[in-house]
């Protein structure tokens, strides 16, 4: 029995269907991660115009650097992806300096880029978490102030500050080194641990690993789920708070005409689709995010307990497989604003396709339109 599961398992002890999976994928990695990032560099671009149009409230702040975050992260992959898989003289490109040099930059850029995604994330679901929770009985209407606009803007700031100083134990781990063989014509110019990263054992090189996994990687996944779960909460009081509102005129003084028990129903219905919509879209997202980082989360950490060996053999293996799950997390956000965002799909039709542009609804006849409020859409949010 033992000899049985021995055959099945590589070195570091990953099935070997897996293995298989991961080289063969590597074979059309590379212009599969090119259309990725052409299309989602255009789908990103047309995020940022859109929520351009759209009333600057704090969400579509945070999703329009979002959206800048990942355009600069497929761009520069781009280049990565065709040199390294495509390009048909790529085994050439270790002996240019200039090639190193990229590489490394690409590497560290590529790993401040998608920190500061990461925080990004978790900026917009705390950021939702603590509007909506203004928005509950007794605490106002939670409308915008610059003090708040000004707090945007210094979190934002400090995402990216953040994400840098996060990624400096990769900084100190990686440097360029020369090397010399009597089976290559010229010198090589490679990647390799540094000597900060070499002392002790390897001791810095560990704790990255460490500090990779568990604190950029699995503690984001561990927080995400949690603002989500409130989030929803929030939600799902606010819809309460709101039907209680639309069922009872006596909360609308300065309305004269009363509401009719079939317009109450019907906007009731509204705005639990509109409540529904937006939990669909916050589940799709963390669901997205978490598929995406919990498997490089997990391998960090494992990497981190077993070594050197572990990360040669499976992570670096694995590794076009991760890198495409995080490509399409920052190429899909505009199929899920389109699918799950009717103010988004609106104003996409208005700005790109005026032809197929939907008719604004109109009041049945014999009604009157009185606009109750919503808590859901303060802001004017995409959502």
């Amino acid at each position: 029995m033992n000899a049985t599961q021995d055959s099945d398992e590589c070195a570091c002890g990953m099935p070997r269907w897996l293995l298989a999976t991961a080289l063969a994928y590597k074979g059309v990695h590379g212009p599969l991660a090119v259309a990725v990032c052409i299309l989602g560099s255009v789908a990103n671009c047309l995020n940022l115009v859109v929520l351009r149009e759209l009333r600057a409230a704090p969400v579509n702040r945070i999703l329009s650097w979002l959206a800048m975050v990942d355009v600069v992260v497929m761009l520069l992959y781009l280049p990565f992806a065709y040199e390294v898989y495509i390009d048909p003289e790529r085994q050439w490109r270790s002996y240019l300096p200039g090639w190193a040099v990229f590489l490394l930059l690409h590497m560290q850029l590529a790993q401040v880029l998608h920190t500061a995604s990461v925080l990004l994330t978790l900026l917009l679901a705390t950021w939702r978490c603590l509007t909506l929770a203004q928005l509950t009985p007794g605490r106002g209407a939670g409308r915008r102030t610059a003090d708040s606009d000004t707090a945007l803007t210094v979190a934002l700031i400090g995402c990216l500050a953040l994400a840098v100083v996060l990624c400096v134990p990769s900084f100190l781990c990686f440097t360029l080194t020369q090397r010399s063989s009597d089976e290559w014509p010229h010198t090589r110019h490679l990647i390799t641990l540094s000597e900060l990263a070499q002392r002790d054992g390897g001791a810095l090189y560990h704790f990255h690993f460490w500090f990779n996994g568990c604190v950029l990687k699995l503690l984001p996944c561990l927080l995400l789920s949690a603002l989500s779960l409130c989030l929803v909460r929030a939600l799902l009081k606010a819809h309460q708070h709101s039907q209680k509102l639309l069922t009872t005129p006596e909360n609308f003084p300065m309305i004269q005409i009363r509401l009719s028990g079939e317009e109450n129903s019907s906007r009731g219905k509204r705005i639990s689709q509109r409540t529904d919509r937006t939990t669909r879209m916050l589940v799709a997202v963390t669901l997205l995010f978490l598929a995406t980082e919990l498997p490089q989360a997990v391998l960090g950490v494992l990497s981190g307990m077993k070594g050197p060996c572990f990360f040669q053999t499976c992570y670096q293996v694995l590794g076009e497989m991760l890198d495409l799950l995080a490509l399409f997390n920052g190429a899909v956000n505009f199929l899920l604003y389109c699918a799950m965002s009717r103010q988004f799909r609106a104003t996409f039709c208005h700005l790109f396709l005026p032809w197929f542009e939907p008719p604004e609804a109109v009041p049945p006849p014999g009604t009157t339109a009185v606009q109750a409020p919503v808590p859901s859409e303060v802001n004017s949010t995409v959502v």
